[in-house]
């Protein structure tokens, strides 16, 4: 009972900080769509498109680069500037330790204007961005130290070694209780919900992990058709400005 509450705490706790990571993100494309225009809004909402998809891969401990590319080839914003020059965004990320950590930093530079030319955001609109990038870098730090903080493993073998044991000896004290036939079946039943609570605890107390992933068969994904993407954009432009 004790590791199951446990790991079902990390879960909820994961769970909290994933959902206010997307309410940050929401509040924050809005702002920019309101505040924002031209290339500079196309890169801060590829930015915030890709922030949880390479906090996902830097928790899993995956480096996916078709994931992060898609997002920036979307939105067309695969470049961006720093006090350096040009450089490549999407390397920039995929070269880093921490991927999140680098692309709020990227994203940060978004929203300074290159020099030479006037500031395209107001100081205001710019610290209430940065406010909310500063609370994704908290929520990358708290999915860190859940990540960090496995239930100690000396407690997991001594719950598995107390289960089997009890599986073991559970026939002997059955059998002058019961009907013979009966002792099989009765001690299978209740080691299956033994263990399989042991491993529901392990998968839960992973709540960045695969094992609660429900990917889709890619053989079972249909293919975006043309006229199902012509008529994708046509919603988004529906005047065929292409604006």
């Amino acid at each position: 009972v004790f590791r199951t509450d446990q790991a079902y705490e990390r879960f909820w706790d994961a769970r909290q900080v994933w959902a206010e990571m997307n309410g940050v993100i929401r509040s924050l494309a809005r702002a920019a769509v309101t505040k924002c225009e031209g290339e500079q809004l196309d890169e801060i909402l590829a930015h915030l498109c890709a922030f949880p998809v390479a906090l996902k891969q830097h928790l899993r401990g995956e480096r996916n680069p078709t994931e992060i590319e898609v997002v920036f080839e979307s939105f067309d914003a695969k470049r961006r500037w720093d006090s350096d020059g040009w450089y490549n965004t999407i390397d920039a990320i995929l070269g880093a330790n921490n991927m999140p950590v680098t692309l709020l930093t990227s994203l940060s530079l978004s929203l300074a204007s290159p020099p030479g030319l006037a500031p395209a955001l107001s100081e205001r609109t710019e610290d209430r961005i940065e406010d909310g990038v500063n609370r994704l870098a908290s929520a990358v730090a708290s999915c860190e130290a859940i990540k960090c903080t496995p239930i100690p493993l000396s407690y997991s073998r001594h719950t598995s070694r107390f289960f089997t044991l009890f599986s073991l000896t559970l026939p002997f004290a059955l059998v002058e209780q019961s009907a013979y036939w009966l002792v099989a079946p009765i001690t299978a039943g209740i080691s299956w919900v033994l263990f399989a609570t042991e491993e529901i605890g392990h998968v839960i107390e992973e709540p960045f992990g695969n094992g609660l992933s429900q990917e889709q068969d890619s053989s079972e994904i249909p293919e975006l058709s043309e006229e199902r993407l012509r008529s994708v954009f046509k919603f988004f432009d529906s005047d065929a400005s292409g604006s």
